[in-house]
């Protein structure tokens, strides 16, 4: 393997690994945000300022 390679091989595993590290420290409050934000970037249902 090459050294650039190597490199953005081991940036995307380390970005992987914080990915999954943030992941298990969601919430289900968190869950609900982000699935908002999906549906705002869909185009779906606009964010209303609710937050409950």
């Amino acid at each position: 393997m090459d050294p650039d390679s190597f490199i953005r091989v081991t940036n995307m595993l380390q970005a992987i690994k914080i990915f999954i590290e943030v992941a298990n420290k969601l919430t289900d409050r968190d869950i609900k945000y982000l699935e908002q934000v999906v549906d705002c970037m869909k185009g779906g249902n606009k964010y209303r300022g609710s937050s409950g």
